[in-house]
């Protein structure tokens, strides 16, 4: 997301909460989930007044975001960690797959 479109997401936020929304406050946002998608953001902020009472944060939109990229992945892992997890359990990569289950190198972590 651009700053403008933090903007837009917090004035959507506002609607609900009543939130102030300065330059300052965009800014900060912005820093914090500028990195997430607009479209996946007003997903999680809808998501989030639909089933919340919580007050919005930047952490609520950045634990949707990931949870839906990780739905989005195919699936490589399986839930139980399979012979090819040397240790015996899956070491997730920030993609969300497994570093073993996809045999990568430990250098693409």
């Amino acid at each position: 997301m651009n700053r403008p479109e933090v903007a837009q997401l917090l004035t959507l936020a506002s609607l609900v909460d009543n939130r102030s929304v300065t330059d300052e406050v965009c800014l900060m946002w912005h820093r914090l989930v500028g990195h997430v998608d607009y479209d996946v953001a007003a997903e999680a902020l809808q998501a989030h007044f639909a089933g919340s009472t919580e007050y919005l944060l930047p952490a609520h939109i950045t634990a949707y975001a990931r949870a839906a990229r990780q739905a989005a992945l195919p699936s490589t892992m399986s839930p139980a960690a399979p012979d090819a997890c040397e240790r015996g359990a899956h070491r997730r990569l920030p993609d969300g797959t497994c570093l073993y289950c996809t045999d990568r190198e430990a250098t693409d972590a």
